[in-house]
């Protein structure tokens, strides 16, 4: 590209304009193509190593494929399609004739892995849809997972019996005999929040600590678990947990407004306005941020010396994460 404007600029400069836009457009269009390439590269390998990973995991490649053959069929509706080689990706049809010479993979899901699918669904509606359409969706249906969906529509509208009752009927409608699901961590989780909702805190912390031990992995569980911790005064603990989820999602913005009121209320004033800040600029409330920050430096001075110079770097970082 840098070459194609040094003989462009030459040749307007020599008095043949004409050669020279060509050579600055061809240099420009040389190197964008050959950034283009690169990307198209970089996207066969991605999907080289989606087909290796359902392979390893034995699952079949037709989901893949389907998708991209909706690629396909959504590019044909275009008058003009854009050239291969300006595209980013490989062509619709190239990745599809990919996916067809892969070997295929015989899978039909379990019994088990079918209800877990369905009660996703179900509870993806009733967390994406208000609790009078999920009712007019799931109650007259006699299956397991649109009790499981009444039961969230119903914890909606905190109708907190009309929960237990259709948990109940989830439970005994997938299975009678084994009750797999007694000791599921996602019903513990409901249950629980139920209790921290009807202010029994003690029994919430004991569904919390089994859900999360269940599931330790699950950042939510852990967040509700945190949350009680925190109703209930248990600051240290939930400082501990809180201070783990932040690990895992640093800029979720949620934890650290908890934080902050947590340090608020034990006094350490300089870090609760960090922690808000934070929870402002993830939230994007930039003027709020900068409000906590400056609050934050006045409180430097009642910090120990040795800690004041983490806190100003920390500070200073933010200041420029809001500038950017």
């Amino acid at each position: 590209a840098l070459i194609g404007g040094v003989l462009g600029i030459g040749a307007v400069a020599a008095g043949a304009p004409d050669a020279g836009t060509a050579l600055l457009a061809g240099g420009q269009a040389a190197s964008i193509a050959n950034f283009l390439k690169f990307s198209r590269s970089q996207e066969q390998q991605a999907d080289q190593i989606a087909a290796n990973l359902l392979e390893k995991l034995k699952v079949p490649t037709a989901g893949l494929k389907n998708f991209f053959s909706r690629l396909r069929t959504q590019a044909l509706l275009y008058h003009r399609a854009t050239p291969a080689y300006l595209q980013t990706h490989p062509r619709n049809q190239d990745r599809q004739s990919f996916l067809d010479a892969l070997p295929q993979t015989n899978y039909a899901p379990t019994l088990k892995e079918a209800a877990q699918f369905k009660r996703i669904q179900a509870k993806l509606y009733a967390l994406t849809h208000t609790p009078a359409q999920t009712k007019r969706k799931f109650l007259y249906e006699d299956a397991p997972e649109g009790y499981y969906a009444l039961a969230i529509a119903a914890f909606l509208e905190h109708q907190y019996e009309q929960v237990t009752f259709f948990l109940e009927k989830f439970i005994k409608a997938t299975n009678i005999q084994k009750k797999p699901y007694i000791n599921d961590p996602y019903i513990t989780e409901l249950k629980a929040h139920i209790a921290l909702l009807k202010n029994k805190f003690k029994q919430a912390d004991t569904l919390f600590k089994k859900a999360v031990h269940t599931n330790p992995n699950s950042i939510l569980i852990r967040f509700g678990y945190a949350r009680n911790l925190r109703i209930k005064k248990d600051y240290n603990q939930a400082i501990i947990e809180y201070t783990y989820i932040l690990q895992k999602h640093p800029e979720w913005w949620a934890p650290h407004q908890e934080l902050g009121l947590i340090y608020g209320k034990t006094g350490r004033f300089t870090e609760a306005q960090i922690a808000l800040a934070k929870a402002a600029l993830y939230r994007g409330k930039k003027a709020d941020a900068r409000l906590h920050l400056n609050l934050a430096t006045q409180y430097l001075k009642d910090i120990a010396a040795h800690k004041r110079i983490f806190k100003e770097q920390e500070i200073k970082l933010l200041h420029q994460e809001l500038e950017r």
